[in-house]
């Protein structure tokens, strides 16, 4: 066979190989879908796949719901951000703007503290690389990002590292993302972990609007 038959069919037999990859990846697996349907959110809108990591067999889920708000500023939507990760599925952050009355369906995520690739420095990356190709997943990152921060089994090391990417200069003043600096004080085991309560402690007061976070700061350190 002509080498350049040979090597056409190869071409196209990569393309629709990772056209398949890519399809696989935005597919809304069954329990995912069950898994929603089971939280009984109001008016419920199609669920979608976000970051999806098939060698490490995890999967971000959002969908909308609810009654439209502030729809004369061009409306927006409850939503709820979902994760498929270690044989388990379970929400990890839902902004709710509907209030719901009952919330007994709802089931969070709870991070295994064995083999935790979503701890790791290198799932942070992958997170931040993607919403920068994606340049619209914000609320993605946002919200693994707290989770991450909150949770008692990562690392030192690693909350360090994604606080430090928080981190921006304004006037020749350090400052550290509010949102970041409230996660880390909600982890369990922050006042175990000095040199970030050093951080907190330290910055600036930006009109007393970090006031209180480098107070609550200062006394877990005298604590210890």
């Amino acid at each position: 066979m002509n080498k350049k038959i040979i090597l056409m069919l190869s071409v196209i037999l990569l393309v629709l190989f990772l056209a398949l990859v890519i399809i696989n990846s935005r597919h809304v697996d069954s329990d995912i879908q069950n898994f929603v349907d089971s939280s009984n959110f109001p008016q419920v809108q199609k669920v979608n796949i976000l970051l999806s990591n098939p060698k490490e067999n995890l999967k971000f889920f959002q969908v909308s719901f609810g009654k439209p708000q502030d729809c004369p500023s061009g409306c927006f939507y409850s939503s709820a951000l979902g994760l498929k990760y270690n044989g388990k599925i379970g929400w990890i952050s839902i902004e709710d703007y509907d209030s719901l009355p009952d919330k007994t369906n709802i089931v969070r995520y709870s991070l295994d503290s064995y083999n935790n690739y979503i701890l790791s420095k290198e799932f942070y990356n992958e997170l931040k690389s993607y919403s920068e190709k994606e340049n619209k997943d914000m609320v993605l990152e946002r919200g693994v990002t707290e989770f991450i921060l909150k949770n008692p089994n990562t690392s030192e090391g690693t909350l360090m590292y994604i606080y430090d990417n928080y981190k921006f200069m304004d006037n020749n003043i350090v400052y550290y993302d509010v949102g970041a600096t409230v996660a880390l004080l909600e982890n369990p085991n922050i006042g175990q972990y000095k040199q970030i309560l050093t951080i907190i402690s330290n910055l600036p007061s930006n009109s007393g609007s970090n006031d209180k976070y480098i107070e609550q700061a200062k006394s877990l350190l005298n604590s210890n």
